[in-house]
C-alpha cells in the first residue's frame, strides 16, 4: 500500500491505496483489479484491507492491510467587534464567520 498512511481531513473519504504490484505475468494489470474496504471520511484511525477478486490467479503476499490516520484540521473563527446593551432581550449573534484552515469554506 502507499507509504504515506496520514491524510488531513477534507471531507472527502480517503485511505491508502496499492501503488505497485510485481510478479505479475506478462504485465497482467493486476493493480485495477484490487479493492479495498470502505475509505473513511472523519478524523481517526483506521485500517484499510486490501482484496484480489476471488477467482484472480494471484494471491497477495506481504500484508493487504495498512493502518493509517486522517488528522483534524485547524478552524479559525472570527467573531466581529460588537456591542450589545443588555435589555432583557435574546440577542442574535449571525455576525460571525470562520474559516476551515486547508479546505475551501462555503
Amino acid at each position: 500500500m502507499e507509504s504515506d498512511t496520514t491524510f488531513a481531513y477534507n471531507g472527502n473519504a480517503q485511505g491508502p491505496k496499492v501503488s505497485y504490484v510485481s510478479g505479475a505475468v506478462n504485465d497482467e494489470d493486476v493493480l485495477s483489479t484490487i479493492t479495498y474496504n470502505e475509505a473513511q471520511v472523519n478524523a481517526g484511525t483506521y485500517t484499510r484491507i486490501a482484496y484480489l477478486p476471488e477467482n484472480s490467479n494471484y494471491v497477495i503476499t506481504g500484508g493487504n492491510e495498512c493502518s493509517y490516520k486522517i488528522e483534524t484540521v485547524d478552524l479559525v473563527i472570527t467573531i466581529n467587534n460588537q456591542e450589545k446593551t443588555y435589555d432583557g432581550s435574546v440577542y442574535d449573534v449571525n455576525n460571525f464567520s470562520y474559516e476551515p484552515i486547508g479546505l475551501a469554506s462555503t
